[in-house]
């Protein structure tokens, strides 16, 4: 293996020859060009306490109304102005929430969604807060946009249903701007959900709270696992023979098929396989009969036979 060392000019280790090319290159190059890392798993990094989620909030798949809207075709620039997300489409009320970021990410648009606390601890109940809770508990975590189109929807177009025979008698937004999007119960678009949650900014006791004032029931949690049943004292006796006597039984089994156990007793066969296994003797080989008993349940296994077998070795302390 080549010996790996820390890249100068790229943050992470490389052979040692790939990295001084890669560095003799880098002196090449102009001030401006410099190691880029294009990621969208990177903007998904939540602060300690944000109140946060990242989510869907539309995508290219025909929703329930038979209507497309290209993620590619929507313009962010007037909603990146204000950023302020709503509940439900309701725009005669307050904003619920704030966008701290939204992108197209292929054929999807994504955000991310941050639901601010009250700024006094005597502020009371905060709908904002009600509204976190649940969606941490993962019992509202749909999304929806509203947005105007430029030009009216259209029918998809032949190359467009080979690609995405989906489309099939829906209508093509293609050309809109994005006025808002909603935290809604029901989504439109089945794609347009709540992906990842902060789930460091909120304790369980207070999600517990926020869905007994809202009178809804949180999914109960999955039940403790039922501890593993102690072993018996059959069952230590498997144990401690499969465990001890694994290597000899192997070694028995290998002489078989190679046919070295030709003009050997069992108890030769025994002791053969275990002064390979243990590095002793063989003619001070302990419990032959046990060992031989153990290799012929490997072969073939009997329940019965093996548990009357660790029984008198319980009771016996190994002898058989």
């Amino acid at each position: 293996m080549k010996h790996l060392v820390q890249c100068a000019s790229v943050p992470c280790l490389l052979p040692e020859d790939t990295a001084s090319q890669i560095d003799e290159l880098a002196k090449t190059l102009p001030q401006d060009c410099r190691f880029v890392v294009k990621s969208y798993q990177a903007e998904l990094q939540f602060e300690p306490g944000e109140r946060s989620e990242v989510s869907i909030i539309s995508s290219d798949k025909k929703d329930y109304s038979d209507e497309v809207v290209l993620p590619t075709g929507l313009d962010l620039s007037h909603f990146r102005q204000h950023r302020r997300v709503l509940y439900n489409h309701d725009r005669s009320a307050p904003p619920v929430a704030e966008c701290l970021w939204v992108k197209t990410y292929k054929n999807t648009l994504r955000a991310k969604t941050m639901y601010p606390e009250p700024k006094t601890e005597d502020a009371g109940p905060w709908f904002t807060s009600q509204l976190w809770g649940l969606v941490q508990a993962g019992l509202l975590n749909c999304k929806s946009i509203g947005f105007l189109p430029r030009t009216p929807k259209r029918e998809p177009t032949a190359e467009e249903l080979k690609l995405r025979p989906d489309w099939e008698g829906a209508g093509i937004y293609d050309n809109a701007v994005l006025l808002e999007y909603s935290l809604v119960p029901v989504p439109c678009n089945v794609d347009a959900v709540v992906e990842f949650v902060n789930q460091k900014s909120l304790s369980t006791e207070l999600a517990e709270e926020v869905a007994r004032n809202l009178g809804v029931q949180l999914p109960a949690p999955p039940p403790p696992p039922e501890p593993a049943p102690k072993p018996s004292c059959c069952q230590k006796g498997i144990e401690a023979i499969v465990k001890a006597n694994a290597c000899v039984a192997r070694t028995i089994k290998e002489m078989y098929d190679s046919g070295a156990d030709k003009g050997r007793s069992r108890e030769q066969i025994v002791a053969i396989a275990f002064s390979k296994c243990r590095r002793g003797k063989a003619k001070k080989a302990p419990d032959m009969n046990k060992l031989f008993a153990d290799f012929l349940n490997t072969l073939s296994p009997d329940p019965e036979r093996i548990a009357r077998l660790a029984e008198a070795m319980y009771k016996n302390r190994g002898r058989v």
